[in-house]
């Protein structure tokens, strides 16, 4: 799954550069006071921790703390991770360091540098915090380089880079007519032979572009190649008539993704039927 879907999944509400955001919310958002990359900052993927390790200096109204979230970008900007560390006493000011665990990996995503890692300059290219009542604060491009002015790290991988992008080949849609609360499946044909794939996903959108599903496969384990089905339940309230495959991406262990949007080519991957139904 790619970064930004990652991302959304954490958000609520819109972000605008650095401001806090909810004019019912909370009178003073959080703030990021400081921030810095601690040594080292040479981090070989191999050796534990091998994870760079981030000091982050806050504050926050009275609602408190709820999570700080950052993301690196790797040189090629082929790979990238983000990750998020939650306060549960929702302190209102502090320095805390931060640092992913080894090869780090969450629920088949990953949300550190890993085994498969590109080796070279990675560059930390977001700060965000956030408090409890959604009020949050999001750092990048000058605003970051005030915080951090030395963001970056250099990763050392001498073992398995996982630098290939993932393939992904035919698909077919296995439900031409899918009801309100109804399953869409597709299938889809993916592969990574390094590293193996871990999400696979498919977006669909109404006739109208006014409402939009994400199809969703999760292999189990890293896939190294095969077909998967992607699903997903479409709610009730779903617009009836055409829906579309308007996109379609597979991404690896080591966090690359392959994202195909063109209709031509998708039109081919799918047999020239990238169209279904949504009826009553």
């Amino acid at each position: 799954m790619r970064q930004s879907t990652i991302w959304a999944a954490c958000l609520v509400g819109s972000l605008m550069g650095v401001l806090g955001f909810g004019a019912a919310h909370a009178a003073t958002p959080p703030k990021i006071v400081s921030a810095r990359i601690l040594s080292p900052t040479t981090i070989d993927v191999a050796v534990a921790p091998g994870q760079p390790r981030l000091a982050v200096e806050f504050t926050t109204g009275p609602a408190g703390l709820n999570y700080i979230q950052y993301g690196f970008t790797s040189e090629s900007g082929a790979q990238s991770f983000s990750t998020f560390f939650s306060f549960y006493d929702a302190p209102t000011s502090g320095m805390f360091t931060f640092q992913q665990a080894f090869n780090g990996q969450s629920g088949g995503y990953a949300t550190g540098l890993n085994l498969y890692s590109e080796p070279g300059s990675w560059h930390l290219g977001s700060l965000m915090i956030c408090d409890n009542v959604n009020n949050c604060a999001y750092y990048e491009g000058s605003a970051l380089t005030a915080l951090v002015p030395h963001p970056d790290i250099d990763v050392v991988n001498n073992g398995t880079p996982d630098t290939k992008p993932p393939y992904i080949g035919k698909g077919a849609i296995l439900t031409p007519t899918v009801k309100r609360t109804g399953y869409f499946k597709a299938q889809l044909t993916v592969g990574a032979g390094i590293s193996g794939i871990t999400s696979v996903e498919i977006f669909l959108s109404s006739k109208t572009g006014g409402q939009y599903q994400n199809a969703y496969a999760l292999p189990p384990s890293p896939l190294k190649y095969g077909t998967v089905e992607a699903g997903w339940q479409f709610p009730s309230t779903a617009q009836l008539g055409t829906w579309t495959i308007y996109e379609v991406e597979a991404c690896n262990v080591a966090t690359a993704c392959t994202v195909i949007t063109d209709a031509t080519k998708l039109g081919k991957m799918f047999g020239g039927k990238i169209t279904f139904t949504v009826a009553k």
